[in-house]
């Protein structure tokens, strides 16, 4: 038996941002979005419950392997 390498194709960024998003259901929701501009920059719009949750949404994007600036858009809405 011959051993056999799938290469993954590069991906794009904005291919991995939602599965960004999807991995942080503690402050994430249908309501953030996050975009890739035409200049380049990651811009996060939406609704969140808390500032906490609007700093971890920011900080969930420090891992990509590019070096781009995140727009933090989103505001905090509190759910009383």
């Amino acid at each position: 038996m011959s051993l056999r390498y799938i290469v993954d194709p590069p991906h794009e960024t904005a291919d991995l941002l939602t599965p960004i998003l999807a991995r942080h259901r503690d402050w994430w929701s249908r309501q953030v979005m996050a975009m890739q501009s035409a200049a380049g920059e990651i811009i996060l719009t939406g609704r969140v419950a808390s500032y906490y949750h609007k700093q971890l949404a920011q900080e969930a994007f420090r891992d990509l392997p590019t070096q781009l600036r995140v727009r933090n858009d989103l505001q905090v809405v509190r759910q009383d």
